[in-house]
């Protein structure tokens, strides 16, 4: 799954501004703040100005960073795109009317988990079959 998150994001990017590139690095967890900390410190010092972290709680540690750079100055530009909820709350940086939240990227899991609870509670539920959940869902 991560992966697709990574060629979706490398397409928008290109779809964006073809003349810009991309850097991936991997934080090797889901829980690590301070790993993520560090590596949106590594990539915003590198000239990175957006980070999409899709990293689970490690993307604490990507937040964090992201908003002391624009505590520190205002005018910078670093963004983060937040996972799995729209994290646009954990983008606001405290006392400023800053955020660096550029949007969320929202799964939706909740509507493919509420359908099929009422499937399996109607009797219906579709053992073995395959169920594709995207826009037309509202997923």
């Amino acid at each position: 799954l991560i992966k697709k998150f990574e060629i979706g994001f490398r397409a928008g990017v290109q779809a964006a501004n073809p003349k810009a590139t991309v850097e991936v690095k991997y934080a090797g967890g889901f829980d690590k703040a301070d790993v993520g900390k560090a590596t949106a410190e590594s990539m915003y010092k590198s000239g990175v100005d957006v980070i999409y972290h899709a990293a689970g709680a490690t993307g604490t540690g990507v937040f964090t960073e992201a908003k002391n750079l624009k505590k520190e100055d205002p005018k910078r530009n670093v963004w983060v795109i937040g996972v799995d909820k729209d994290q646009y709350a954990e983008g606001q940086v405290k006392g400023t009317k800053d955020n660096v939240t550029l949007t969320s990227m929202v799964k939706k899991v909740d509507t493919a988990v509420e359908d099929l609870t009422k499937k399996a509670s109607d009797g219906k539920f579709p053992g073995g079959k395959t169920l594709t959940y995207g826009l037309a869902q509202d997923a």
